[in-house]
């Protein structure tokens, strides 16, 4: 073969591989929804994301944080999101590059600072587009679910913001303790998941003894799914800890709120899952044993004012997986008050 046909090969397989890095570098770009300010519009926009932000030494935390940090900003405000609340952003580094980059993009922005010298903090954080105030409540859980989970300091943060034609809302972002998978026995350990169900039970009473405001909007990772999981399948019975946000009264503290994506889909489908097997950081990673679920959850208090208008899984498509979790944003319709 002649040195020209080999350089003209060459030159083609480069232009091949130019084309497939062209052709995912708009895929990972491109907006996912057409970005708009805030503005007196009568719905809300609420999104939620357990970010995979855990770094720790010897690649025993998440993996290619840097990369995956980088393109979190513009992909959530990509979603046109009103209301951000994120989970897992453990490290003082990653709240500073976040803030800068989500006020660059015009959300205003609250975070907290609880790390201790051998604790991360709650790793929540919040961003708005509307005003928020500037004061905030926060409760850690009294017990952690699992021995490594005595390395967070895991629980719930509430804030105001004030919505167009609604007024102060409380906003609320909580993240749940893990609870471990025996692959053989095919279930969840059974005293990890009490403690949990404990710290589920502890939240409700702190939600109602905090709320000040006549609208709750709540997101969080709660770390379990909705149903039960029994011998290898989830069966038709709701869990302890769904129960709670969702009937009200039960175990005489129950919320009765409402379940924005259950609500806006009430046949359940394949791919309904915020942790699933098609995320490529989860069927690699060390959790691949365990069953697909719904651990991410947006709820609004049962009220007149504000309704689901509808609500779908974000950052699920391959080209915009950024964390071991898929997102979750709803659109809540706000309903005017009839004249009188």
């Amino acid at each position: 073969m002649g040195y020209s046909v080999i350089k003209k090969l060459v030159l083609l397989a480069l232009l091949i591989a130019g084309g497939y890095l062209l052709v995912d570098w708009y895929e990972s770009s491109r907006p996912l929804y057409p970005r708009r300010p805030a503005s007196d519009r009568s719905e809300v926009k609420v999104l939620t994301y357990n970010t995979w932000l855990l770094d720790l030494p010897f690649g025993c935390g998440a993996r290619y944080i840097d990369k995956r940090l980088q393109k979190m900003p513009e992909a959530i405000a990509n979603t046109d999101a009103d209301l951000v609340a994120l989970q897992e952003v453990w490290h003082a580094s990653h709240r500073k590059y976040l803030t800068q980059e989500m006020k660059r993009r015009g959300y205003k922005v609250m975070s907290f600072d609880t790390e201790k010298w051998y604790r991360f903090g709650t790793g929540l954080m919040f961003f708005s587009k509307y005003e928020m105030a500037p004061d905030h409540r926060m409760m850690n859980f009294s017990q952690v679910t699992s021995v490594d989970e005595n390395f967070t300091n895991k629980g719930i943060v509430g804030i105001r913001v004030r919505i167009p034609k609604l007024g102060w809302v409380d906003f609320y972002n909580a993240h749940l303790g893990s609870v471990s998978f025996n692959e053989e026995k095919d279930r969840c350990s059974i005293e990890e998941s009490k403690t949990r169900f404990g710290q589920v039970k502890e939240m409700v009473n702190w939600i109602q003894s905090n709320s000040s405001e006549e609208i709750q909007i709540f997101a969080a990772d709660f770390n379990t799914h909705y149903k039960k999981y029994m011998k290898g399948c989830y069966i038709d019975q709701l869990t302890d800890e769904y129960r709670l946000m969702v009937e009200k009264g039960y175990l005489k503290s129950g919320l009765g709120w409402i379940d924005t994506f259950r609500r806006a889909n009430p046949k359940e489908m394949k791919g309904f899952c915020t942790f699933d097997q098609s995320n490529k950081f989860v069927c690699e990673g060390m959790f691949k044993a365990e069953p697909n679920a719904t651990y991410d959850y947006i709820f609004i208090n049962d009220n007149k004012k504000l309704v689901v208008k509808s609500s779908e899984l974000v950052f699920s498509e391959k080209s915009h997986q950024l964390s071991d979790h898929f997102g979750i944003r709803s659109i809540l319709e706000i309903k005017e008050a009839p004249s009188k």
